[in-house]
């Protein structure tokens, strides 16, 4: 049976589908279902065909909704920080566009842009600019059509993950099979870092080296992390904490996102992202991009 007010969640990266279910109203939303279709290597060329496939497994798995928010992870989106010039909200549109064309070349061909809302901050405005390879865009619209799947945005997942977090930390730390570091000091922008896979030992080390290296961070001081963790590494806190300068703590999931989990069915960790988007997809209360709906569109 549909779920009229449910909402799927679809992020994609390195040949793995995870897809998360959620219904309700902002404060009573649930976490209906979970699951994760890893795409057929002989297929992972072929959108029509993994369409097809994801269509049978979220039916076999009893995946009600067929809205859904699809979210491209640091695979597929680059971003970019960048620090524009006091101007007034009229100018901001081309100052952003500018910028972009400066940034990434041939930017028109070969990406579809969009940005976080800006910031004022001491420097000047702040904006965080996304720009997500038309290539891969495509291709999981592509899947999405063929899977019978009514797509409402595309957005970049670790952002929507961070802005859905309770609290918005000010250092959030993701683990899948790529290790995504998101920080946000108060009254200065967002910064991106990838840090490699997510079990390489040199990770606290790589992170440790990112807030060394941050303008104003005072060495001596402690760094408290919130780690979203999809893969299980239960002694990764306790390394981090082992420099002598990193504190961690895991958030829970998924009501560290804002929502319950459906009491006939156990969320799997390694759909945070899923979830996100689709919390995302039903309310809209944070902050987000939508490579559909661009701000940057005429």
């Amino acid at each position: 049976m549909l779920r009229s007010k449910a909402m799927l969640g679809l992020s994609m990266s390195s040949g793995v589908l995870s897809v998360a279910q959620v219904a309700g109203a902002p404060g009573e939303g649930r976490l209906i279902k979970t699951g994760r279709f890893e795409i057929p290597p002989e297929i992972e060329k072929d959108a029509l065909a993994i369409g097809k496939a994801l269509k049978s497994f979220l039916k076999s798995q009893g995946f009600a909704a067929n809205r859904c928010i699809v979210g491209l992870g640091p695979d597929a989106v680059l971003v970019r920080p960048r620090i524009l010039p006091p101007c007034p909200d009229d100018a901001l549109h081309g100052a952003i566009s500018l910028a972009i064309e400066r940034e990434f070349s041939r930017a028109d061909e070969r990406y579809v842009c969009d940005h976080a809302p800006a910031t004022a901050v001491a420097q000047g405005i702040h904006v965080l600019i996304v720009a997500a390879l038309k290539t891969k865009l495509d291709h999981v619209l592509a899947i999405a059509k063929s899977a019978g799947l009514n797509v409402q945005s595309v957005s970049y997942y670790p952002l929507l993950v961070w802005a859905c977090t309770t609290g918005r930390p000010q250092n959030i730390l993701m683990l899948s099979r790529e290790a995504q570091l998101i920080v946000k000091p108060p009254d200065e922008g967002m910064l991106f870092r990838g840090l490699g896979k997510s079990s390489d030992s040199s990770l606290p080390a790589n992170i440790e080296r990112v807030f060394t290296l941050l303008p104003g961070h005072n060495g001596g001081e402690s760094t408290h992390l919130r780690i979203w963790d999809e893969l299980g590494c239960d002694d990764l806190k306790q390394r981090l904490e082992d420099t002598g300068r990193l504190q961690a703590s895991f958030c829970r999931f998924p009501q560290d996102l804002g929502v319950e989990a459906d009491e006939e069915n156990a969320p799997a960790a390694n759909a945070v992202a899923a979830t996100a988007l689709a919390i995302w997809g039903l309310w809209k209360h944070v902050p987000g991009v939508d490579f559909l709906h661009s701000r940057l569109a005429e």
